[in-house]
């Protein structure tokens, strides 16, 4: 009989535990999901773009980056003082006020290090207008298409359609404005190639003509379409990198440098660009005594260099100049 009680008190406790397991599955499956309550709006929706006159860029392990509005557009400020590429500022901006949510990625804090949105990874990205700071969000991993993106102090993470991640990971070189020279070509009047063993200048009266040898240099089987073209890329020449600007300049083969081209302009108006030493990623230029100074492709370098070998089937042998 005792037996009998214990067993049915046991399949008594047994069935309201089922009971209550079932009840408590059931009443989750009818709640709603707590992301689904969280309004999938973009944080940057009602962004005015042109309200913003400063931007500030906190990369993981690296120094802030600030960009501020001039009159002539976004400058860096920090931190170094320089121009930075056209409409770098203001592509970030418009990505910025036409994101679009595609979902609500993590509602708790202890998922954020996951997509790599915790304060030690994420990207810190801050809007100011007028000394008033509009939005301090969190820029995330680039995942499945989308952006992982939440405001400072909020534990919500939505994921953002697009990559807005490669838009705000950009380091002080590739914000830098790379133009070397940008000037409208048809203006060119005159070239010059300077070298250790050779001074050749060409020139044109206008743009319909084309470039012949000055005076003094005697060209044979020459080819008018190579100072086209290094008109072309002399006009708008542009940088891949820059060197640290605490750089020797004697270190770089700038002082003096290992060749010089000039580009005259209408009017009088004279480029000038010494050319030095190599490095891994190219050959160091700038333009004379300007900073910065610049890395140049290797190849676009020696195309402003022509060794002997390129122009000995164009010069005749009495026809060499010296600098």
């Amino acid at each position: 009989m005792k037996l009998f009680t214990s067993r049915l008190i046991l399949a008594t406790a047994a069935l309201a535990l089922l009971i209550g397991v079932t009840f408590f599955l059931m009443r989750q499956r009818d709640m709603p999901d707590e992301a689904s309550l969280i309004e999938r709006r973009s944080p940057t929706q009602d962004l005015d773009v042109d309200s913003i006159d400063r931007v500030e860029i906190q990369r993981p392990g690296s120094s802030k980056i600030v960009l501020e509005k001039t009159s002539d557009g976004f400058r860096m400020k920090e931190p170094l003082e320089v121009g930075i590429e056209p409409n770098a500022a203001e592509s970030l901006l418009r990505r910025l006020a036409s994101l679009e949510i595609d979902s609500v990625a993590a509602t708790k804090e202890r998922f954020h290090e996951r997509l790599e949105i915790d304060d030690s990874r994420a990207i810190a990205l801050r809007l100011f207008s007028d000394g008033t700071l509009l939005h301090d969000l969190r820029i995330g991993a680039y995942r499945s298409q989308t952006t992982m993106i939440r405001e400072a102090g909020s534990e919500i993470v939505l994921a953002a359609r697009n990559n807005l991640r490669s838009l705000a990971d950009r380091g002080v070189d590739e914000l830098r404005d790379k133009a070397i020279f940008n000037v409208d070509s048809s203006k060119i009047r005159a070239l010059e190639f300077h070298g250790p063993d050779r001074a050749l200048r060409f020139i044109r009266s206008d743009a319909e003509e084309d470039f012949v040898a000055d005076e003094g240099v005697t060209i044979e089987q020459y080819n008018p379409s190579t100072l086209r073209s290094r008109a072309l890329t002399l006009a708008r020449l542009r940088a891949i990198g820059f060197a640290n600007e605490d750089a020797d300049p004697n270190e770089l083969g700038l002082d003096p440098p290992r060749a010089r081209v000039v580009m005259e302009l209408e009017g009088g108006e004279r480029h000038e660009l010494a050319i030095g030493g190599e490095e891994s990623r190219g050959i160091y230029v700038q333009r004379v005594v300007e900073p910065p100074v610049y890395v140049l492709p290797k190849a676009t370098a020696e195309r402003m260099m022509p060794d002997r070998e390129e122009l000995e089937s164009e010069r005749t042998e009495g026809s060499q100049g010296s600098d």
